[in-house]
């Protein structure tokens, strides 16, 4: 017997949405990924949109298993500014939507290594109750280029609420 409040219900219906939408944007990335790209694209672009997994400790009681939309835009001297949004859930009780502002700086010349400050807020959906949380955090990764428009990006991050995590994204860059 289900004994979840209706606000629960709601928030684990959302996270299932969200999820559901990942998954399909994924598959349409995907199949584009199979298609040789026009001249124009294949020089390296100023905007870059990515997704993937991540796997945090955004739960009392489990880890959190969770997918990642983003969109980052390059700016001069090695910076970088965007937009991330993290949806996890540990597949219980604990149902988190995490939409974020980013900064990032590149170590290097080469635009790989880099250092994130992530801003934004922390929806929680527990059990009956939903929370709003401030968001903050620091993510490090390396960008590994594929080809000329395609990237892969493992990252660590740290911050409140969430503790720690760690995933990799997928990206396309125009």
């Amino acid at each position: 017997m289900n004994k979840l409040s209706r606000p629960a219900k709601i928030a684990c219906m959302n996270t299932k949405q969200i999820l559901l939408f990942t998954l399909i944007f994924t598959r349409a990335l995907a199949s584009f990924a199979q298609e040789t790209p026009a001249p124009e694209i294949q020089k390296s672009g100023n905007i870059a949109f990515s997704y993937g997994a991540d796997i945090n400790m955004n739960s009392a009681q489990l880890f959190a298993y969770g997918a990642v939309l983003g969109v980052d835009f390059n700016l001069p001297m090695r910076f970088s500014t965007g937009l991330f949004v993290t949806a996890s859930s540990n597949g219980l009780s604990n149902n988190v939507i995490e939409p974020s502002v980013m900064a990032r700086y590149y170590l290097f010349e080469k635009y790989r290594f880099y250092i994130q400050l992530d801003l934004g807020v922390s929806i929680l959906a527990e059990d009956e109750n939903i929370n709003f949380l401030f968001l903050a955090g620091v993510r490090s990764g390396y960008r590994f280029h594929i080809g000329d428009i395609f990237f892969i990006e493992p990252f660590l991050r740290a911050g409140y609420p969430f503790l720690a995590g760690a995933g990799v994204i997928l990206g396309y860059r125009h």
